[in-house]
């Protein structure tokens, strides 16, 4: 009788760690009181002329940009597309390199040379009716 009661304990107490549980996932962790966060700021208004397109910026100088937009008549260099804003001529794209004076291999952006110490040589590609035409930027 003994082993029959030792029996149907082991039993027991072995089936009843083998059911399917199912898995508990840690806890999420509580958010944040609203006091530690800082005050609540205010959003901006939106301004009213945000949805205007901005027209194009002359660029000066070249420090290291990729594309630029020129007027076709007087090859001034803008930022952006549209009009020229002393002639109104459409902007079309110029792809802008600069070079080493020395070894004529690339360097990344206009100013001195990192391997010769000169100013770097800056050209622009663009696209014209008899093809592309090279030329140095002044």
């Amino acid at each position: 009788m003994r082993h029959l009661i030792a029996l149907l304990l082991l039993l027991l107490l072995a089936l009843s760690g083998c059911g399917n549980r199912a898995k508990s996932e840690p806890p999420a962790p509580a958010p944040e009181p609203a006091a530690d966060r800082g005050p609540v700021q205010a959003i901006p208004e939106w301004p009213e002329h945000a949805d205007e397109p901005r027209p194009p910026v002359h660029l000066a100088r070249l420090t290291n940009q990729a594309i630029v937009f020129e007027c076709r008549r007087c090859e001034r260099l803008y930022d952006g597309s549209g009009e020229c804003v002393s002639d109104g001529t459409e902007l079309g794209p110029a792809r802008i390199t600069y070079r080493c004076p020395a070894d004529e291999e690339p360097v990344p952006d206009a100013g001195k040379c990192p391997r010769c110490g000169r100013e770097a040589e800056i050209f622009k590609a663009v696209r014209r009716a008899d093809g592309i035409r090279v030329m140095a930027v002044r």
